[in-house]
């Protein structure tokens, strides 16, 4: 994952296609053997959200706070969407890894 976007994305539709089309390639690279985060196998990325987007925006620019993500979880974990469920455990991963290469560079 790149540690900053080069660019926001937009928050129209296209934006969200943008970022579907992104974790389609994630869900790829998983699936061909590149990348292993064990929670795109079962992730459908056209199920995921404009909320999902935007908390993915905010991660990619080192913007997302843990008590943010905790809320998003929060609420993920109430609803039944299996994709959604998946992809907050890999922002949480990602998360945690993000925190402590920040705080490496301290």
């Amino acid at each position: 994952m790149k540690a900053e976007r080069e660019t926001p994305m937009e928050s129209s539709e296209n934006g969200l296609e943008s970022f579907r089309a992104e974790m389609w390639e994630l869900k790829a690279e998983e699936e061909s053997g590149e990348a292993a985060t064990a929670h795109f196998s079962e992730l459908n990325p056209d199920a995921l959200t404009e909320e999902d987007r935007a908390i993915w925006e905010k991660l990619g620019n080192h913007a997302l706070s843990n008590e943010e993500f905790s809320a998003y979880r929060t609420e993920i974990s109430r609803g039944g969407n299996a994709s959604r469920k998946h992809f907050v455990g890999f922002i949480g991963n990602k998360l945690m890894i993000q925190q402590l290469e920040d705080e490496k560079k301290k």
